[in-house]
């Protein structure tokens, strides 16, 4: 099955929300919702990570903790998702940021109604010249794992 989910360019939006001073690391996937509409841009963000499958939210907690360091909140409460903190949040666009001695990160997940259409963006603020070395490493399995997990909620939205 081909993937609905398709890499964009990063909205200059997203960059500004972003909190983060520079940008050294960006990358967008578009989802179009012409089958079903998501509620919210929290709710997509919760069922893209926290409905994933036991095994998928293994892997991408052993990652974020042991090989970017990340210090992530609890697991699932109202002011985190999966770990990552909340930092702002509407009903169509939601910032998650988590932060490391490598680097700062955000999620930004915007319901774009007009545009019919969900985007993801990861943006990384590195802190040193190891987070280079280590982003180099995953930005591959990153690449990869977003497209799909959006597109796994996407199924699972269709199906409700």
């Amino acid at each position: 099955m081909q993937s609905r989910a398709r890499k964009v360019q990063t909205p200059q939006s997203h960059r500004e929300v972003s909190g983060l001073n520079t940008v050294d690391y960006t990358v967008a996937f578009e989802l179009p919702f012409a089958e079903f509409t998501p509620d919210s841009a929290e709710k997509w963000a919760r069922e893209v990570w926290e409905g994933s499958p036991a095994a998928v939210r293994v892997f991408l907690l052993t990652g974020w903790r042991f090989v970017l360091w990340l210090r992530l909140g609890p697991l699932r409460n109202k002011h985190h998702v999966l770990g990552w903190r909340i930092e702002s949040i509407e009903p169509k666009l939601i910032v998650l940021s988590a932060s490391s001695w490598l680097m700062h990160a955000r999620n930004i997940i915007e319901v774009d109604r007009e545009r019919r259409r969900l985007v993801w963006s990861t943006l990384v603020q590195h802190r040193n010249p190891v987070s280079r070395v280590v982003w180099a490493m995953v930005v591959t399995i990153h690449k990869l794992t977003i497209p799909r997990l959006l597109d796994r909620a996407a199924r699972a939205e269709q199906v409700r």
